[in-house]
């Protein structure tokens, strides 16, 4: 994404994926306070959004502020286009008068330009809820999150932009990487069969097309060259996933020779894949107790 216009501030910048949680007024945020914007959660709550900018290949980070004692399961940035960027705040807790409920809301926030005439100060904006069809609600019950791999963010100028995610029906495999391409055009990467391209996405009934290209050989390639890289790329994005865990979890699939196991934990969307992988290491530890494995383990 293009950084807040400052002179002191890098043209460009790598977000990474998981943002920084702090509460609002702790004086150890790393944040630039010149950079944050405020709004409310969908359950009233403050919430500040702020960067903690860095020249590449140094990763730069959306801090999230929340006031003390409002928790929430992670925070992460969805997308990027221009100077702006869709961050979910999952998991935020609700306390009522008889019980406590959970609420995802997701936000734009913007980084302004402070060179412009007049300066254009940081925004935030809270996103309408994400709605759902009956169809959907039943393949996905409860949803109400945006998926990282298939949500992107188109700018089309001064506070103008457009949140779009791509739910595909019976795709063999899932949209990898969403790519915005000049201010018009949304392009969702199938690595396995070719990219999805939306000319008209900012039209009520926007259309698809397919561009098939050689994406599934230089997949398979990266794949065979290095599949371990890949299982231990996945599993660093996995908020709050313990080191323990991670190493545990990459061992299982490492050692899995036909890929389901990966693939299905890719086929989750992030909010579920940490749960995910702590089945697979609770299963794994009941399977080596078994005679079978047992004597395989023996044999080997």
């Amino acid at each position: 994404m293009a950084a807040a216009a400052a002179a002191a501030y890098p043209p460009w910048v790598m977000l990474e994926h998981s943002c920084t949680r702090v509460v609002q007024g702790s004086s150890s945020s790393i944040a630039d306070t010149n950079t944050l914007a405020s709004c409310r959660t969908t359950s009233g709550h403050p919430i500040n959004v702020s960067l903690c900018l860095a020249a590449p290949p140094e990763g730069s980070r959306v801090c999230v502020q929340l006031p003390a004692g409002v928790e929430v399961d992670y925070a992460v940035v969805l997308a990027a286009h221009g100077d702006s960027v869709v961050v979910q705040v999952a998991g935020i807790k609700n306390r009522g008068v008889f019980s406590v409920t959970k609420s995802t809301d997701h936000f734009v926030y913007s980084a302004g330009d402070a060179a412009a005439d007049p300066p254009r100060p940081p925004s935030l904006s809270l996103l309408a809820p994400h709605s759902i069809t009956y169809e959907e609600d039943n393949r996905r019950p409860g949803c109400n999150y945006l998926k990282s791999a298939s949500t992107g963010i188109l700018c089309r100028g001064e506070g103008d932009f457009l949140v779009a995610e791509l739910q595909v029906e019976y795709e063999r495999y899932p949209i990898s990487i969403v790519i915005p391409v000049g201010d018009q055009l949304l392009c969702w990467v199938d690595m396995e069969s070719g990219l999805l391209f939306s000319d008209d996405v900012l039209d009520e009934s926007p259309s698809l097309r397919r561009v098939n290209n050689k994406l599934q050989a230089i997949n398979s390639t990266m794949e065979a060259a290095s599949p371990e890289a890949a299982i231990m790329a996945a599993l660093q994005e996995i908020p709050r996933l313990d080191r323990d865990d991670m190493l545990k979890a990459y061992r299982i699939l490492t050692h899995d020779d036909s890929g389901r196991r990966f693939r299905s934990l890719m086929g989750l969307p992030m909010d579920l894949r940490k749960d995910c992988v702590l089945m697979e290491i609770k299963a794994s530890k009941a399977c080596v107790l078994c005679s079978p494995c047992s004597a395989d383990l023996q044999c080997n």
